[in-house]
């Protein structure tokens, strides 16, 4: 019998990153992979040059570990998705990777 946590890792695949279920065809730093996207607004509280607190778009990105360069990945590192320059706010890993970006409103 599998543990819980083996079932829910054969459910990355088969569930959260299916295309018809929840996940998402990515590029990220020119690499196509599966993802769950999540958009949502944030507001950066400390600039670099001190215009006080900014609102940005932000993404949460859920990828597979095997798909992604996990060290790479680190807080105000710039990367690019799905064309668009972004910057990385945090980077964690369990069995997904967990990688949250923003990039400053125009």
């Amino acid at each position: 019998m599998q543990n819980l946590k083996d079932v829910m890792l054969e459910d990355i695949d088969d569930v959260f990153l299916e295309t018809e279920e929840f996940g998402e065809k990515i590029v990220l730093d020119g690499h196509s992979m599966l993802a769950v996207v999540e958009r949502t607004d944030i507001l950066l509280r400390d600039t670099a040059d001190d215009r006080g607190p900014v609102v940005a778009d932000s993404v949460t990105l859920y990828v597979r570990k095997k798909d992604i360069a996990y060290g790479k990945y680190y807080p105000e590192k710039t990367c690019y998705f799905n064309g668009e320059k972004w910057h990385v706010l945090s980077c964690d890993s369990e069995d997904l990777v967990t990688l949250v970006l923003y990039k400053e409103r125009s």
